[in-house]
């Protein structure tokens, strides 16, 4: 596949987004301009953060759908060797991984997110922008998550709009309520009976289609799940319409429309937990 991404300082001019990279200052990007509107139908440009086991399988099954990826993460792109090799993903280092791009997918813990503000700050304002995470505090499991509890989400707002103003910037929630298992191996094709759908949140019409059609394309019905005041509804502890045939969650996102206290637990000093007392089901994959 042609590589539409070159490595000098200045990339693709088919793509009017020009950068100048500084690397005597570890490879900052500077003065993104906007790019040429993407046409329906085209291939789309992709970088990705993070190449964990949702951030890995999103780069496998997008460039098998025929998407340019461009993918990084915290230990440089001589670790995501095997991984290029393997897709013909192009590894690059996190300064980099946004010039460019159509969508730019950050696929790290919870935990990790407030720390990329500066390389979130630098993407251009006409990249959307798509969280993969979920809010699970300490006090739930601190020996895989190690998270520290949020007053605000805790106390109900919703983990991306929460995101949204540590950034300073939309966020498009999606692919969060999945499994990696789930993500690498139920996924089928359009129009295959039993293909499973998941909710896409965010403000922006144009760029909900955008991941919309990026979560079709990797073999899930998506479904259009509204604003990000509305995404609470795709957080753990909640009935979220997600990974059902596309019938059943367009039902279930309806019976979901009036807004509960989201389930949260916290640690009090003996220990013991609290939960909200008006907390729904806790969302469950459906096989």
């Amino acid at each position: 596949m042609e590589n539409w991404w070159t490595m000098n300082d200045e990339v693709d001019v088919r793509t009017r987004a020009h950068v100048t990279v500084d690397r005597a200052n570890g490879g900052r990007l500077f003065g993104l301009r906007t790019r040429e509107p993407r046409r329906e139908g085209m291939s789309m440009k992709i970088g990705i953060v993070g190449a964990g086991n949702i951030g890995g399988t999103l780069v496998r099954k997008l460039r098998a759908s025929g998407h340019g990826v461009r993918v990084a993460n915290s230990r440089g792109p001589e670790s995501l060797s095997g991984l290029a090799a393997e897709t013909g993903a192009t590894a690059v280092t996190a300064a980099e991984v946004a010039a460019g791009v159509d969508v730019l997918i950050v696929s790290v813990r919870f935990q990790q997110l407030t720390a990329l503000k500066p390389l979130i700050s630098e993407v251009a304002s006409d990249i959307t922008v798509v969280d993969t995470s979920n809010y699970l505090p300490a006090s739930g499991q601190p020996e895989q998550y190690e998270a520290s509890p949020v007053e605000a989400i805790d106390a109900g707002q919703p983990e991306t709009a929460w995101l949204q103003e540590q950034w300073g910037r939309p966020v498009i929630r999606a692919w969060n309520p999945l499994s990696a298992p789930t993500l690498a191996n139920k996924g089928k094709a359009h129009g295959e009976p039993g293909r499973l759908a998941l909710p896409v949140s965010g403000d922006s019409a144009e760029s909900k289609q955008l991941v919309m059609r990026l979560v079709e394309d990797t073999g899930f019905d998506a479904v259009d799940a509204g604003t990000i005041a509305e995404s609470w509804r795709q957080q753990m502890g909640t009935p979220a319409p997600t990974v059902k045939p596309l019938r059943s969650a367009a039902t279930q996102q309806g019976k979901s429309s009036r807004r509960g206290r989201i389930a949260r637990t916290s640690r009090t000093g003996s220990g013991s937990t609290t939960q909200s007392p008006a907390s729904p089901r806790p969302m469950t994959e459906h096989p």
